[in-house]
């Protein structure tokens, strides 16, 4: 994860950590706040390491290696019969391993003398470990800010893995594209220059002095956990209605108010693997904190109506855990409501302001704010 700096009079510090608590935003103009005391903790989708996932074959207890690395190879008896030779039995069914601990089954088809056949071919690899490996790779996976890993494929087609190693350290080090914001040598007040992080992992040039912006695109990161951070300033010249409530299973609510600034993201996944992705609301050291709610939708084009608003399709994710944010009422949308992306796709994501501008007593609700994209799982 990459260290982001700070686009004020002083550098921006890494996100704080703190003890993880729920969040409930208070009320906004003319609307009861919603209830988040179920909200879903931000942790990562995948299992811990050294535990199988759902399905696949179970570590034994002994292995501290992210999965039985160091433990003999499971005993898989004799081998499968191969297509075409004799079985003795028709209709009996043989299966055999393949892919990431999935298995491939054939039958004795009758034919043969005293009730015998012959070896069918093997249908497709089935029942493989999601997000597994194959038994015995190993292959050097990119990690960090540039960095490399070792990773290994134990026989329970999980990964073993080294520290990540060799990774672009410094000022001048980040996650390759995020974007970051600094007033320095603006004499406009409120305006900003612009900078991307590059595919080196090293920030380049700024832009020229400009109204900073409240829309964007990011790209997933290809790393697994791996997180692509863009800063952009949620203000007053763009606003509309708050949502509330639950996306796809229910109709969201809408406020009555109209004065609601929002920021919208566009995210897509060029990674060539489904990518399951946990998005998120951060600030820069000595940004206002602004309660914020969030959705996510199958478009790339920003709803604004009534109705393109409710269609949403991830959401609506109303807190965050402190350890993940740094503030427990920036919303976020991970665990049960994380993103599914499949390759080539793209979501749209809309962090809007809890509170109206018009609220009274005066709320934060313009301000830089970070949208986060952390990559849980590629497959």
């Amino acid at each position: 994860m990459s260290t982001l700096r700070s686009l004020f009079a002083v550098p921006v510090s890494v996100l704080v950590v703190l003890a993880a608590q729920a969040c409930t935003a208070e009320g906004g103009a003319g609307d009861a706040p919603e209830d988040t005391s179920n909200a879903p903790d931000a942790t990562s989708t995948l299992p811990p390491q050294g535990q199988a996932p759902e399905g696949g074959p179970t570590p034994p207890k002994s292995d501290s290696g992210g999965g039985g690395g160091g433990d003999a190879a499971v005993d898989a008896g004799p081998p499968p019969p191969a297509p075409g030779s004799p079985c003795p039995t028709a209709n009996v069914i043989f299966k055999k391993q393949c892919g990431a601990c999935g298995t491939q089954e054939a039958v004795c088809l009758a034919g043969g003398d005293a009730g015998g056949g012959t070896v069918s071919d093997y249908g497709p690899c089935g029942n493989e470990v999601a997000g597994g490996c194959i038994p015995g790779t190993t292959e050097n996976a990119a990690c960090g800010n540039c960095g490399s890993r070792v990773r290994t494929c134990n026989q329970y087609c999980l990964w073993n893995q080294t520290a990540c190693a060799g990774e672009k350290t410094g000022a001048t080090a980040c996650h390759k594209g995020s974007t970051n914001l600094s007033n320095a040598g603006c004499a406009v007040p409120g305006t900003y220059r612009e900078q991307t992080c590059s595919s080196t992992c090293t920030w380049g040039n700024f832009d020229a002095c400009t109204t900073p912006p409240n829309t964007g695109t990011l790209e997933v990161s290809d790393i697994q956990d791996g997180v692509v951070s863009g800063l952009y300033y949620m203000s007053a010249a763009q606003q509309g209605k708050r949502m509330t409530g639950t996306c796809v299973t229910s109709t969201p609510t809408l406020s009555t108010t109209t004065d609601h600034p929002y920021l919208w993201v566009v995210i897509n996944n060029n990674t060539g693997k489904t990518a399951t992705v946990t998005v998120y609301n951060s600030g820069p050291a000595g940004a206002p904190q602004i309660n914020t709610y969030m959705a996510a939708y199958d478009t790339t084009v920003d709803p604004t109506d009534d109705a393109s608003m409710q269609a949403c399709k991830v959401g609506v994710g109303s807190s965050c855990t402190t350890a993940l944010c740094g503030y427990s009422s920036y919303a976020s949308l991970t665990t049960t409501r994380a993103l599914v992306i499949p390759p080539g796709g793209s979501m749209g994501v809309k962090a809007m302001s809890y509170y109206a501008v018009s609220y009274t007593p005066v709320k934060p609700t313009e301000g830089l704010m970070y949208v986060n994209l952390r990559t849980d799982k590629l497959e």
